[in-house]
């Protein structure tokens, strides 16, 4: 992709310059003027009219220099932000290809990659890529959109999320306990539908038993991405087995889908799913653990 020119009209731009400066010295006599028409005096009065004529008219001139230079202004941002971005993605390729992996644009508004089960949100005003999983930031993954700070934190951010994963069995079994626990509390019967958003936190409880006791701080916490990544794991097995049980998950549909705290995200390999409910039922025929 060729460079931008990075040059404006000359012209257009010294008009503007010139003009601005004129509107700046006119809007200080304004002021100076209008200032001293408080004391009533005609003379005064007179010198306010001739400078509310002088403003007007340089904002008159000043109005038509903008009015000009503008949409070149617009189009050389444009182009520039074209360059930016076609710059960023090869970048990202390059970084991202020393960890094994491809980044394919998502979304362009915001800039949007995923990558592996990652999605990375890039904001070049902030120099700053945030790293995502199931639609949640993942802890101290913000890079730069520098090559070397995106390849580290794409590492980081894959590594912490995998170190997190429960082990399959011991989830499975928070799973069901939490499950169980939920169904009492809203006095409902097995095999009913309960909010994963509300599971969730149960199966926190369940995995960090001190979170339970009020002793947070000595409780690493159980985040909503975690939760997403050992459902996903559970999922990818293929079995979908809990206690015996069949897992079953509802998707979000509606408006419900866009209100993030009330759907869990699920990753495979298409992307995220967002469900809303969850329960446990009979497995199907000729179907075991």
């Amino acid at each position: 992709m060729p460079a931008a020119d990075p040059t404006l009209p000359e012209a257009a731009l010294a008009a503007v310059a010139t003009q601005a400066k004129a509107t700046a010295k006119a809007m200080t006599g304004l002021a100076k003027s209008a200032t001293a028409a408080k004391t009533g005096a005609i003379g005064d009065l007179r010198a306010l009219q001739k400078a509310l004529n002088a403003a007007k008219d340089a904002a008159g001139a000043i109005g038509t220099a903008t009015a000009e230079l503008q949409p070149q202004v617009a189009q050389q941002l444009a182009e520039l932000e074209r360059l930016q971005r076609f710059e960023f993605a090869k970048t990202l390729q390059d970084a991202l290809a020393t960890q094994g992996a491809v980044a394919k644009r998502i979304s362009d508004t915001p800039l949007e990659y995923r990558a592996g089960k990652l999605t990375l949100v890039v904001d070049f005003k902030a120099d700053a890529v945030r790293f995502r999983y199931a639609q949640c930031d993942l802890p101290n993954a913000t890079a730069t959109t520098q090559a070397a700070s995106l390849a580290a934190t794409y590492r980081r951010a894959s590594t912490e999320l995998d170190k997190a994963a429960t082990k399959l069995e011991d989830f499975g079994v928070a799973l069901e306990r939490a499950y169980r626990g939920l169904l009492g509390k809203r006095k409902l019967g097995f095999g009913e539908r309960v909010d994963l958003v509300e599971l969730h936190r149960e199966v926190a409880l369940e995995l960090r038993p001190k979170l339970a006791t009020g002793d947070a701080k000595s409780a690493a916490p159980y985040t909503k991405a975690m939760f997403s990544h050992d459902v996903a794991r559970l999922r990818a097995t293929g079995k979908l087995l809990v206690g015996g049980y069949r897992m079953s998950l509802t998707t979000a549909t509606g408006g419900t889908a866009f209100e993030a705290d009330k759907v869990l995200v699920v990753e495979d390999d298409a992307g995220g799913q967002k469900y809303l409910s969850f329960q446990l039922v009979a497995p199907r025929s000729g179907e075991s653990a």
